[in-house]
């Protein structure tokens, strides 16, 4: 059915109209003979392209428009649904708005709220704390992309893990002072791990060639760590060697400086005098250190 007419008045002149009625002179809408309802195409025939709104004796509905909204929605006055969805006439979900946000729920008043924060939402983009999970066992996302931190079990700042983060770093033997030791490796490595301030290191180094340049009581240390210290005493770990000449009692390694290590011991094998730093004169050409050894950060 076309709506595009003329009629001729009483006194002879045409009486012409554009729209719906027996006067149109051009087609407005459009019902075909599957009556289908079109407005501002004639056919769906391949149109989906074409400018102008569908509404299908199938109950399908279409909208084509070039370079702006297909569909506005507009709710007044009171919170709620905008835009229901149902299967087999039960509501699996909508689409509204509440607090001048939107949200977007699912089945059993379940879904999330759109704020400027992604938040989840109960009943009508209600609040809704602690009873949604983000993914399940077997339908799990793949990677998350975070610039900021993570509240795991609580939300206080004591819940907050800022950092995880792998890699490598290279150990050196050196000196706290002074000229620094010449030194060749026949192998080394360092690996870090570093979750929220907490640092674990895992090194191993082989000496192979050795040269003092420096006096030989300066303190013997282990530098180039891949993040500060921020208690060196606190540092805690444990350690073996071979090929060094320890003079100290007990000799333990910790922190040193920000960024070094070195190997705190007493002055006799009794352990009952006083403290003090093993020296690089004791490293030698052959000396071997494995350690695993774990301190906090702020970085």
């Amino acid at each position: 059915m076309s709506t595009s007419r003329t009629r001729e008045k009483a006194d002879g002149e045409l009486f012409k109209s554009t729209g719906i009625d027996d006067n149109a002179t051009s087609t407005a809408v459009t019902i075909d003979a599957s009556e289908n309802v079109l407005v501002g195409k004639t056919t769906i025939a391949g149109a989906f392209n074409t400018v102008g709104s569908e509404i299908r004796a199938s109950g399908l509905v279409q909208s084509t428009v070039d370079g702006s909204k297909c569909i506005d929605l507009n709710r007044l006055s009171s919170d709620g649904d905008i835009l229901g969805f149902s299967k087999a006439g039960t509501s699996v979900g909508s689409i509204g708005t509440y607090l001048n946000a939107s949200y977007i729920m699912g089945s059993g008043n379940k879904g999330i709220f759109l704020n400027g924060t992604l938040n989840p939402a109960g009943a009508s983009g209600g609040i809704d704390d602690n009873t949604q999970n983000i993914g399940a066992s077997n339908r799990r996302w793949k990677d998350l992309y975070l610039s900021g931190g993570v509240y795991l079990g609580g939300t206080g700042a004591a819940n907050k893990l800022q950092d995880y983060e792998t890699g490598t770093w290279t150990p050196a033997w050196a000196t706290a002072s002074g000229a620094q030791p010449t030194v060749g490796y026949s192998s080394r490595f360092g690996h870090y791990v570093k979750i929220g301030r907490l640092v674990t290191l895992r090194v191993e180094m082989y000496v192979n060639a050795l040269t003092v340049n420096g006096a030989t009581s300066a303190v013997m240390i282990i530098n180039g760590l891949p993040f500060a210290m921020v208690n060196q005493a606190a540092s805690v770990g444990s350690s073996t060697s071979a090929q060094i000449a320890w003079t100290r009692a007990r000799s333990n390694m910790t922190g040193y400086g920000a960024t070094e290590f070195g190997f705190l011991g007493q002055s006799s094998s009794t352990g009952n005098t006083g403290w003090g730093w093993e020296r690089i004169s004791n490293l030698t050409s052959s000396s071997e250190l494995r350690f695993t050894i774990q301190y906090e950060t702020n970085a």
